[in-house]
């Protein structure tokens, strides 16, 4: 994949972010092509933040933001996947890691609606996600909005409604 400065992209961690830059940098293990990313939406607890992408890797760690059509199926997909749950926090942990970790967004769809389907039963319970639950919950779903928004040209708060009816 050819990238290019100014170009948006998913970073498998960082979300939606910008190329601002391509630098030739050198570690120690000679001269290596970088795409410099900047956060598209930039706020306190990523500001100043650059994530550097080695040019060999760069298909590994990002890709480009769905199309408007991507985008359109995916809302749809998103209602006919069935959550899963693991009760043991281990196993949990490691199978959504291994499912985060292929970067298909179907994978990080579901593991998104596991975690929301658990959500809303623990509410029920009066009870909550475990920390880090509540935290891989958060950082999806505020990376899938924000991709959403950008590639269906909607606002946030609406994005936020389609994916909540959608789960």
């Amino acid at each position: 994949m050819n990238y290019k400065v100014n170009e948006k992209v998913i970073h498998k961690t960082g979300g939606v972010c910008i190329i601002n830059d391509i630098k030739v940098l050198n570690y120690g293990s000679g001269d290596v092509r970088y795409f410099c990313l900047i956060p598209y939406i930039v706020d306190s607890s990523n500001q100043e933040q650059v994530i550097y992408v080695p040019e060999d890797h760069a298909n590994d760690l990002m890709r480009p933001i769905l199309s408007f059509a991507e985008a359109k199926d995916l809302i749809e997909v998103i209602k006919s996947i069935q959550p899963i749950w693991y009760s043991s926090m281990k196993e949990r942990k490691e199978k959504f890691s291994a499912l985060l970790h292929t970067g298909k967004l179907q994978d990080i769809c579901l593991v998104l609606k596991s975690l929301y389907a658990q959500q809303r039963k623990l509410a029920l319970e009066n009870r909550s996600l475990t920390f880090s639950d509540y935290d891989y919950l958060n950082k999806l779903k505020k990376n899938l909005e924000q991709e959403l928004s950008l590639s269906l040209c909607l606002p946030l708060d609406e994005i936020e409604n389609r994916i909540k009816n959608s789960l």
